[in-house]
């Protein structure tokens, strides 16, 4: 698994249906392999937090909480974030009771903001209808918000031992290769398939739970996508992909699963305006995802499985240690939902610099009009908003590119007066083409400029924070 943002638009591991009437391993086949599989766990299995019984009062919840971060995101990235998690909201009734932004604020960072979003949901829902006990069937768990098979048979297996199969990437890997299953494994008959051989694995052992986490480990450790260490799994002798390229070297066990070619990211472009009440001048560190446009410093991290990150240190004139910036919250819905980002606006991808910053300024008056019903829209704040560089951000299937910009609210042509507000939320926002663009459709007023055709959504809640608040994340 892997991959950032954008998790509206993802295929959820927990919008595959389970249907056990597809392919099954023979009964004696299946027991020698768990068995097998299961001695080697015991022995090698990787000493995670979530693992351990013991240090939770309510285990079948850190599970759940584990197997909710861990889906699209690497383990090592989980660990600080699920032993956070778990000092904070040790118990589903404390999570429960948190605010929807004090999660999001815990979850930045860990990407695909929807899980964290049904999480906070679920147990909320388990407290209300479940007395705050976790179900301990997969049937009870998935009248949960945000549970499906996967979760389901992970955390009924794993904390209440139910013979409860669970099909991830790691397991769709293992087992098409234990079984050499070619086709495209996300089509319907492969899924089946894959549930229909993990069903059948599950029922043979009394260990369900180390069986399920078996079979994830080796996916993880051993089965590894691109350089599997054949020689030291524990099911060679069972593996039909193995079979097949010790017979001819030119069929590599690396053929399995088969997968279709992923659809191209869909490119957007906008604007961004860093807003400070500071008149003075530092260092803006920004997570950018590769390959960035211009940032001065650029250097290469390591970021999650699937998307390459840069952290660029770019000069931001107008920010400077302490002071506050002005934050507006995303709509309740789509992609980032409900999130706290700096001022942006849609652009069409070939804008000039003076177009973006019109529309900027157009969309900081509107917000200044929150407090202000008679601050004039027409204010050339444009003339103010300074551009700093350009960078990219890569989603899941969005490539977004940014043209970043500044303005010190003391250095506008009169003062903002825009303060903490909180208003309904207006509609998921909307692309508008204007007059001039190339769909030629009707202009409107605050739009990208001059052949840019686009109108952002207008600013609803806002609020500033200091630098010590602000948390920037991919």
């Amino acid at each position: 698994t892997g991959g950032e943002e954008a998790e509206d638009s993802v295929v959820d591991i927990e919008d595959q249906v389970l249907d056990v009437s597809g392919a099954k391993i023979e009964a004696e086949d299946a027991k020698r392999i768990t068995h097998s599989l299961v001695a080697w766990y015991d022995e090698n299995k990787r000493d995670l937090p979530w693992r351990d019984k013991e240090r939770w009062s309510q285990h079948a919840y850190a599970v759940w909480v584990s197997e909710i971060m861990l889906q699209q995101t690497r383990v090592a990235t989980v660990i600080d974030y699920f032993t956070r998690w778990m000092a904070r909201w040790p118990t589903v009734e404390s999570l429960a009771a948190a605010s929807e932004e004090e999660v999001n604020e815990m979850w930045a960072g860990l990407g695909y903001y929807r899980r964290a979003r049904m999480l906070h949901a679920g147990a909320k829902t388990v407290v209300e209808q479940f007395g705050g006990k976790l179900p301990d069937t997969p049937e009870g768990l998935k009248a949960i918000p945000g549970i499906g098979d996967y979760t389901a048979g992970a955390v009924s297996s794993i904390a209440f031992n139910r013979q409860a199969p669970l099909v991830d990437g790691n397991v769709v890997r293992v087992l098409s290769r234990l079984r050499a299953l070619s086709g495209d494994s996300k089509a319907s008959e492969s899924v089946k398939a894959q549930w229909a051989l993990a069903g059948s694995l599950v029922a043979t052992h009394p260990r369900p739970g180390d069986l399920n986490q078996g079979l994830m480990e080796l996916g993880a450790t051993v089965c590894s996508p691109t350089s599997p260490s054949c020689g030291t799994c524990p099911l060679a002798a069972e593996c039909r992909a193995l079979e097949a390229q010790t017979a001819d070297p030119a069929l590599l066990v690396t053929r399995f699963p088969f997968k279709t070619k992923k659809a191209a990211a869909r490119e957007e472009s906008i604007a961004v305006c860093v807003l400070t009440r500071s008149d003075a001048s530092s260092t803006l560190k920004l997570e950018t995802a590769s390959p960035a446009k211009a940032p001065s410093r650029a250097k290469r991290v390591k970021g999650e499985e699937g998307v390459k990150v840069e952290e660029s240190e770019v000069d931001v004139p107008g920010v400077a240690g302490g002071r506050s910036y002005l934050l507006v919250q995303r709509p309740s819905e789509g992609l980032l939902a409900n999130l706290w980002e700096f001022p942006s606006v849609p652009v069409e991808g070939d804008a000039s610099n003076g177009d973006c910053a019109k529309t900027l300024g157009a969309y900081l008056a509107r917000a200044a009009t929150l407090q202000n019903p008679d601050f004039p829209e027409d204010l050339d704040l444009h003339e103010r908003i300074e551009y700093v560089g350009e960078t990219e951000f890569l989603f899941s299937h969005i490539r977004q590119s940014m043209k970043v910009f500044t303005l010190a609210a003391e250095h506008a042509p009169s003062p903002l007066g825009i303060s903490d507000a909180s208003n309904a939320p207006p509609p998921a926002p909307e692309l508008v083409k204007t007059k001039g663009s190339k769909a030629g459709a009707k202009s409107s007023k605050g739009g990208a400029g001059k052949g840019s055709g686009l109108v952002a959504s207008p600013p609803h809640n806002v609020r500033w924070v200091t630098e010590e608040g602000l948390v920037i994340a991919a």
